[in-house]
């Protein structure tokens, strides 16, 4: 039985095509991929967007042409989407969902249960 959230879940790990172009999916179990989740999350984004420059003020060594890429790949993926006549990115409902689902996941899930197994 598939819930709302493998369907998320799924679609965000997936490859994601665009214009002929592949994207990989993210895998938040990865430290880059988790920590780009929590950067893009932060409250001060919410309501005046993100940007690709905004992304390397916050992740230390981000190239520029990294930090595009960072953005295409979110923007394919639907988890964020593109302001009118600007450079700015918002969160989806996607990528709200994805963003609380990860961190649910991973710091009240996963991380506890390796504690406790490694103990």
């Amino acid at each position: 039985m598939r819930t709302a959230v493998h369907v998320i879940i799924a679609k965000m790990a997936a490859p994601a095509k665009r214009k002929g172009h592949s994207f990989r999916g993210f895998n938040l179990f990865l430290n880059p991929d988790y920590r780009l989740f929590l950067t893009r999350g932060r409250g001060e984004w919410t309501i005046c967007g993100v940007r690709a420059a905004d992304l390397r003020t916050h992740v230390p060594g981000l190239p520029p042409a990294r930090s595009s890429y960072i953005i295409k790949r979110l923007r394919t993926h639907g988890l964020i989407k593109k302001f009118a006549h600007s450079y700015k990115y918002y969160l989806t409902t996607l990528g709200r969902r994805v963003l609380v689902t990860a961190v649910l996941i991973r710091e009240y899930f996963a991380l506890p249960t390796l504690a406790r197994n490694a103990l």
